[in-house]
């Protein structure tokens, strides 16, 4: 795929309350939807025109049917969606307050998107793709966190499009802030921008969730990043 934008990471099945202003302790509706945050890009990318494939891995359960016929009904590319044994993750998400929803992840440590295995086409196809989009999530668990780095150093050799590392912190997938700090500020010089929330940034730099947005910045930057994006929420 060298003319694809390629997005690695999770996938889940989004199970969104209807009802907005509604908290998941309160009587509501649900509607569901793929989701995960490198298949939502991957997604927007096809939508807006451009040649997208996600590589990632569902249960070898019905929702993991349903999460491969949406991303063909997008026209993403699923070369690289493996099925795996165990349940395809699940998210349900309350939209209480819009800014900060509730989120639950139901989730094994040992996802099947955690079990992806690195193929030669695979390395082929993330070097020579116009853009790479990893997750600070992906890092989490130690072996997918192998494989990740496995396709950022054979992508570096020959860098001939963008790296894009989305923070993407979740707090339920790893053991404390220190280890997600370690991790997420090691993958950083693979990036050429760099996206996340306030809290993410804090996470990836170590600096206080309360820092000035430009500090942020300086400090992505200073990791090698061209362009940094802080999302601020309601503020912008």
């Amino acid at each position: 795929f060298p003319s694809h934008d390629i997005s690695k990471g999770r996938i889940s099945v989004d199970i969104y309350g209807r009802e907005d202003g509604a908290g998941l302790a309160e009587p509501q509706t649900f509607q569901k939807a793929v989701g995960g945050s490198p298949t939502n890009v991957a997604i927007g990318a096809a939508r807006y025109g451009h040649a997208s494939a996600v590589i990632t891995a569902v249960g070898n359960d019905s929702l993991g049917e349903y999460a491969i016929s949406q991303l063909k009904k997008f026209r993403v590319a699923t070369d690289f969606v493996g099925k795996r044994n165990g349940k395809t993750p699940i998210v349900i998400a309350g939209t209480k307050d819009p800014d900060n929803p509730e989120l639950i992840f139901y989730r094994d440590f040992e996802a099947p998107d955690t079990q992806i295995e690195v193929s030669n086409e695979m390395r082929s196809s993330v070097a020579g793709a116009k853009i790479f989009w990893y997750t600070g999530s992906t890092l989490a668990n130690e072996k997918l966190r192998a494989r990740v780095l496995d396709l950022l150093s054979n992508r570096i050799k020959d860098p001939s499009g963008n790296c894009v590392f989305d923070l993407d912190f979740r707090a339920s997938f790893w053991a404390n802030e220190m280890e997600a700090h370690s991790n997420i500020s090691s993958a950083l010089h693979y990036a050429s921008v760099v996206i996340g929330n306030r809290k993410e940034c804090a996470v990836a730099t170590g600096l206080p969730v309360d820092s000035e947005l430009s500090k942020f910045a300086s400090a992505l930057m200073n990791s090698g990043a061209r362009l940094a994006i802080i999302k601020d929420g309601a503020n912008g």
